[in-house]
């Protein structure tokens, strides 16, 4: 089990700039969101987290890949991206990767080969990923309804269109990230609820807290019942990899180190254990 730090709360500032900051908030690990530059040269990047101590953990995939990982017609596309994040994940050690699940059709149009697509895509990338011992991660998105009818928002928002991608518990190297500022936007499904239904399925969290308008907060800025939270994962036994994913403007060192303290002693003091390596 370990608390790591999202690279994208900080993805403005030079590599240096940044290993200080999350080295100072006492981080040992860290995810990295891979954006267009990080696709082509992730160096500079590492040799800065390198130098401070600091570890991947895990990556998360490049946001432009939503656009075409269930784009029927762009599965070409699709593989040569995620071929790219699977190859980058194994250079700097990174035992999992977490990806979104795809864009869903325009409202009125059928999600079915919106979805078999995204799934066949994930498929492949498992098992490339499975003799590697690296996992994929298929992240819930937020999501808006009107009259129960999800009129915006990806493939997998609720728990039932994330079972449609994990299958049952026993399903070998797929599981999924859950972030609580995304399920937040399910007014009918309490986050505690969605813990409990995904269960074991759960094999990374994306924490922060959200306001109703605005996400991606560090714990305590918003109105997300983090007691509950928390409360939840002990109770599925989660022990993976706990990520903080705040915006740039909020993830001071201070809020980063406080955040970090936080849920190390929620999750894993609580829990009977301690970061591990």
């Amino acid at each position: 089990m370990q608390v790591s730090a999202s690279t994208g709360c900080l993805h403005h500032l030079h590599p240096d700039q940044m290993a200080d900051a999350f080295a100072e908030a006492g981080f040992r690990w860290v995810e990295i969101l891979l954006n267009g530059s990080l696709m082509q040269d992730l160096g500079p990047l590492m040799r800065a987290l390198i130098s401070r101590g600091l570890s991947v953990a895990s990556v998360h995939a490049p946001f432009y890949l939503d656009g075409v990982i269930s784009a029927p017609g762009r599965q070409d596309e699709a593989a040569v991206i995620g071929l790219q994040v699977l190859g980058l994940a194994r250079a700097v050690g990174a035992r999992a990767i977490t990806l979104h699940p795809g864009h869903s059709p325009p409202l009125g149009f059928p999600v079915r080969d919106s979805l078999n697509t995204a799934l066949s895509n994930i498929m492949v990338l498992r098992d490339l990923a499975a003799p590697h011992g690296i996992e994929v991660l298929v992240e819930n998105t937020g999501a808006l309804f009107l009259l129960g009818v999800k009129i915006r928002g990806q493939l997998a928002s609720t728990p039932d269109e994330m079972d449609r991608y994990l299958g049952p518990a026993s399903a070998p190297n797929l599981r999924m990230t859950f972030d609580t500022s995304h399920a937040s936007t399910l007014r009918k499904c309490p986050l505690d609820a969605f813990i409990h239904r995904m269960n074991s399925r759960i094999g990374s969290v994306h924490l922060s807290d959200s306001n109703g308008l605005v996400d991606h907060l560090p714990i305590g800025y918003g109105r997300l019942d983090f007691s509950r939270v928390f409360a939840a994962l002990r109770s599925v036994g989660f022990s993976g990899n706990a990520v903080l994913e705040f915006r740039p403007s909020h993830s001071t060192v201070a809020e980063l180190r406080r955040n970090r303290v936080l849920v190390e002693t929620e999750l894993f003091q609580h829990a009977g254990g301690g970061q591990q390596g």
